[in-house]
Order: structure tokens, then C-alpha cells, then sequence
């Protein structure tokens, strides 16, 4: 029997969701994984060589093990969770991440969905450099905020040569 081009596209497209899910699959059991070395990283404080040699940041590498030391070794639910360490993260912020975890599976919450469910404000970063400055000769002198309070630094000019 001969399939119809019909049959052949939705068999090429259960095909290709098939893979897709496959592939998650994966990737949840590595992100698992790599938790699992986070955690020894960590502990020696090395995750910033783990996260170098993973192509990720620091942070991340210590969401994945703090992840793993909460929820246990195969913690990632590859069908609904998200392979998101910002999701992980915002989970690992609550008050109780075991009971917030099921609550996020079952609604199908994002990060943002979680932290503001939850009452966890998201920390955001201070900027150094606030916009202002002046120039005075070969001193440029910016405005920055450090510790909370705003002050002048002087930055100067060198030349480079060749």
C-alpha cells in the first residue's frame, strides 16, 4: 500500500515530534548530570572551571547543584519542566521549593509566574555607572554608585602606544 503524500507529511511531522521530545529527553538527563558535577564543583569550590569548561556561568552551574542537593538526582521532569536554570533558580528562592515545584508543574508557570506566585522579588543588579560625568583636561569624572551611595570617580586618559 501506497501512503499519499498526506499520510507521508503527518508521518514526517509525528516523526520530527517524536525526535523533539527524544531530544529533550536527553538534554534533561544531561542537565541532571551536570548538576551532579556541579555539586562536586561546588564543594570545592571550582564551579567557576566547570561552568568554563560548559560554556555557562557560574551562577548557573551553582543553580544546577543547589538544584540537585533540594530535589535529588533525577530532579528534572523532562515532559514538563523546563531546562531553564532561571526557572530552577526562581524555584530555589521560595520559601519551600519542594511544594512551589508542584504548584509550577501543575500551572505551567515561567520564572517570572513562580517569583511573583511565591512573593520573591527579583533581585536586580545596581549599576555602577548612573549616566553622568563631566570631562576636565584628560580626566573624565563619572558618576558611579558604590555601597548604595552616589560618588564621582575620576577615569583618565592614557595614550597607547604603538
Amino acid at each position: 500500500m501506497r501512503l499519499s503524500i498526506d499520510d507521508q507529511v503527518q508521518q514526517d511531522y509525528e516523526d520530527r515530534l517524536q525526535q523533539g521530545a527524544d531530544i529533550k529527553e536527553r538534554l534533561a538527563a544531561y542537565t541532571c548530570a551536570l548538576a551532579e558535577l556541579a555539586v562536586l564543583f561546588a564543594d570545592e569550590g571550582n564551579a567557576g572551571a566547570l561552568a568554563s569548561q560548559v560554556r555557562c556561568s557560574t551562577h548557573e552551574i551553582n543553580v544546577w547543584a543547589n538544584a540537585y542537593a533540594m530535589f535529588g538526582p533525577d530532579f528534572i521532569n523532562a515532559e514538563s519542566d523546563p531546562l531553564d536554570a532561571k526557572w530552577w533558580g526562581a524555584l530555589l528562592k521560595t520559601d519551600d521549593p519542594v511544594a512551589w515545584l508542584e504548584k509550577a508543574r501543575n500551572g505551567q508557570w515561567n520564572a517570572a509566574q513562580i517569583r511573583e506566585a511565591a512573593g520573591v522579588k527579583q533581585e536586580r543588579r545596581q549599576p555602577l555607572y548612573t549616566g553622568g560625568g563631566t570631562l576636565d583636561g584628560d580626566t573624565i569624572y563619572l558618576d558611579s554608585v558604590a555601597d548604595g551611595k552616589r560618588q564621582r570617580v575620576a577615569v583618565r586618559a592614557t595614550e597607547k602606544g604603538d
